[in-house]
Formats: C-alpha cells, sequence, structure tokens
C-alpha cells in the first residue's frame, strides 16, 4: 500500500501508537536498510512521534517529527476532577506475562483485602477472559477490558506494569509506579520510571513500606509534547505544503 501510494506522489505519515525502544526491531534498522533506496519504497516518509524521548529511541529511513499524543494530555483535562482512590492498585496486564501478573494479582488480594485491585486486560487477551476467571472469585479484583486506561490511571494510587506505554502515561499522572524488572523492561521503560522488583514478595513489601523510586522530575514534554496542536499544524504546513 505504501510504495502503491509513493508511486503516485503521495506523502505517508505514521503516527506512533505505542511504546517503542532502541531495540524495537520494527523501528530499528542496519544501515544497509537505513540506506537502501528500493526499502525506502515500502516504508513511510515521516514517522510522528509522542516526544523527543521516542525520536532518541528510533533508527528508520524515514523521518522523526514530533507532534505529540492528543488523547493524553486532553485527558489528563478530562478526568482532573477525578479524585485518587487511597490503596487502589492498577495492573496493567500484557500476554507475554500474564501468568505472573495472575499470581501477582491473587497474593496481592490476599495480602492487602483492603486495597481495590483493578487488572486491565491488553486488548490481545480480550478473547481470553477465560484465563482470568480465577480473579474473578476475590471481591476486592476488578477485570475490566475497554474502560480509558487514563481514567484508571487517574483513580488509582499504585500501578503496576511491565513495559507498556501506560507507564510512561503514569508518570505524566504523577502516579506510584512499580514496573517488574527483567531484561525486556529495562530496555522499554526508563529508569527515571517507576521502581523495579522481580518477584511478588518484592513487590508486597516495597508497597508496604510505601518504597517509592526518587522522581528525577523529567519533564512530561519530554515524552509526551503537549503542544500538539501547533506541532501538528506546523507539520502539515512546513513538511507537507499545506494552505492552512
Amino acid at each position: 500500500m505504501i510504495k502503491w501510494a509513493k508511486e503516485r506522489g503521495i506523502i505517508i505519515a505514521e503516527f506512533q501508537h505505542g511504546v517503542v525502544s532502541k531495540m524495537h526491531p520494527a523501528y530499528n534498522y542496519g544501515e544497509a536498510i537505513l540506506n537502501s533506496e528500493e526499502y525506502r519504497k515500502y516504508t513511510p516518509d515521516y514517522y510522528l512521534t509522542y516526544g523527543e524521548y521516542w525520536n532518541n529511541q528510533i533508527k528508520i529511513p524515514g523521518k522523526t517529527y514530533v507532534v505529540g499524543n492528543p488523547h493524553f494530555h486532553e485527558s489528563i483535562k478530562r478526568y482532573k476532577d477525578i479524585e485518587e482512590e487511597k490503596g487502589t492498585i492498577l495492573i496493567v496486564s500484557q500476554p507475554n506475562i500474564s501468568d505472573f501478573f495472575i499470581k501477582l494479582a491473587l497474593k496481592i488480594s490476599k495480602i492487602f483485602p483492603e486495597h481495590k485491585i483493578i487488572y486491565k486486560l491488553h486488548p490481545a487477551e480480550f478473547k481470553q477472559r477465560e484465563k482470568y476467571e480465577e480473579l474473578e472469585i476475590f471481591n476486592n479484583i476488578n477485570i475490566v477490558e475497554n474502560e480509558d486506561i487514563y481514567k484508571l490511571i487517574k483513580k488509582s494510587e499504585y500501578i503496576i506494569g511491565y513495559n507498556s506505554t501506560s507507564l510512561f502515561e503514569a508518570y505524566g499522572f504523577n502516579k506510584k509506579i512499580y514496573v517488574f524488572d527483567d531484561e525486556m523492561s529495562q530496555i522499554y521503560i526508563p529508569e527515571s520510571i517507576g521502581i523495579r522488583f522481580k518477584t511478588v514478595e518484592e513487590l508486597i513489601s516495597l508497597i508496604k513500606n510505601q518504597t517509592l523510586v526518587e522522581n528525577t522530575k523529567i519533564n512530561i514534554d519530554y515524552f509526551f509534547n503537549r503542544n500538539w496542536k501547533k506541532n501538528y499544524v506546523k507539520f502539515l504546513t512546513k513538511e507537507i505544503g499545506l494552505d492552512i
């Protein structure tokens, strides 16, 4: 489709739609591919990122351009009046680590019966709902599918995740973030975001002792540029050449 469009003079831009890192195979290429005119025919001319941080994570034939994440910044405004529910724990599940996170949710539920636990399924897990049925017997665990992740983040006190974009977004909401620590999360999530844990027992200890990472207070615009309207108009006029 991209090749077909380019042959007809159509400029192609791809919007960032999730987390990327320097090890993401879809957005990092060696010199041979980067310099291949043939391969360039099949890749977008532009990759429109959430913020400068993401530009530094990718190496592609096209040009990176910071626009921002409208939904993120608009959601901060939309949910500004939602009060944080003290003790509420949001677990952001992912298919490749779901077995561990189910075990984690069950253990936390028993250790902290007074805490509300929101278990947010990844879209790829919606059709595997039966896998999570054992969580439903606990009154303090609520499994959710399509509810807005930003709303869930806003009302939760603790965010537990792996290598999801939601951890960056939780940073923007100034939440207590705990990241399961392995080689993959070390690649995808910078040390400035959250505190790491390797076992369920270690996480429980961190929550009990209210252990938090020393927040480096990186400007959230580095991850999600707030001037998305201005940036997008500039992209359309300066880069694409539209008269707006």
